[in-house]
């Protein structure tokens, strides 16, 4: 009988493996304020933004392209991109992370000057229904 055991857990094991390839959260629409501009990306970002980010994050999957959401058999990007935003020189980029725990990563930058000086600022961890709060809050819009 322990054979049976065994393979009701490695049953069990694969399917949560599958479902993890496939899954991820619904993030409500986060409507655009005045005075906030929104970006395509990655061609719109200073190209000094782009740098940090690759190096901070790795490859980012567009909005609706296949990433890797859990943290078994990672195929590819492990986040997606839900938006790139700005307000003056404070830039977020809001994106799906997989990993052990699903979560909502909204990175904040200054991008400064004519030669686009990138700093880094902070980072908020968010859940699908906290990203627009969170991306507004460090865009400063309270």
């Amino acid at each position: 009988m322990p054979i049976r055991k065994d393979l009701k857990f490695t049953f069990a094991i694969a399917i949560a493996m599958a479902a993890c390839q496939g899954w991820a959260e619904t993030i409500p629409p986060c409507p655009i304020v005045n005075g906030v501009a929104d970006h395509a990306f990655p061609e719109s970002l200073p190209l000094a933004l782009r740098s940090d980010l690759d190096q901070r994050v790795g490859q980012i999957a567009l909005p609706g392209e296949n990433f890797s959401i859990g943290d078994v058999n990672v195929k590819g990007p492990s986040h997606r991109l839900i938006f790139a935003r700005s307000k003056g020189d404070r830039w977020v980029i809001a994106l799906e992370a997989g990993g052990a725990i699903y979560n909502d990563p909204v990175l904040a930058y200054d991008v400064v000057g004519s030669d686009s000086r990138v700093t880094f600022v902070t980072q908020a961890i968010a859940l699908p229904m906290t990203v627009c709060e969170s991306a507004s809050r460090l865009l400063g819009l309270g």
